[in-house]
């Protein structure tokens, strides 16, 4: 059997499709956790971020030339959250989602060593990104990866859910990579 190939790049306009597929299916696990109505609103967020004019960029993970994993970055909170006040001046992930048929082959993480990788290209020190406790997978694989709490980040969205941060820290003498 031949090794697939992982490639991870910048979105274009033409993957728009692709990703919100693969947004909404990456998140649907979390589907019985929402009432129907709350679950069409968050379905429809999801497809809407896709278009969000206040992201720096969007990546992809392509899998043997298929669009199976997405994340996007922020260069801050008012960009990303529309909260000036939280104080984030530095770059954020948001909606980082791998197609479930192909997780634990090491895409997500792929995909934030690409995102350190431009944090650290764009001349800042910290990415941060943001989750809850519902999803415990990627929890575990931001601690794995270094990334540690961050406190004083942390905020309780218009549903009432507290919502974490998680910050990584890239130090100095680190290779863009590491």
């Amino acid at each position: 059997m031949k090794q697939q190939e992982l490639i991870i790049r910048q979105a274009v306009k033409e993957d728009h499709e692709a990703i919100t597929r693969v947004l909404i299916k990456s998140y649907a696990q979390y589907e019985p956790q929402f009432t129907e109505e709350g679950w069409q609103n968050y379905s429809a967020a999801l497809a809407a971020a896709v278009d969000n004019p206040n992201m720096e960029l969007m990546l992809v993970a392509e899998l043997d030339g298929k669009i199976v994993g997405t994340l996007q970055m922020f260069r801050s909170s008012e960009q990303a959250y529309d909260k000036p006040e939280m104080g984030i001046t530095s770059a954020i992930v948001r909606f980082l989602g791998v197609d479930p048929d192909v997780r634990g082959k090491g895409i997500a993480e792929s995909l934030l060593r690409k995102s350190i990788e431009l944090t650290q290209s764009w001349g800042e020190n910290v990415l941060y990104l943001h989750t809850s406790d519902k999803m415990q997978a990627a929890i575990r694989l931001y601690e794995r990866m270094g990334f540690e709490r961050a406190l004083d980040k942390e905020f309780v969205n218009q549903n009432g859910t507290h919502v974490k941060s998680y910050q990584y820290v890239i130090k100095k003498e680190q290779p863009a990579g590491s």
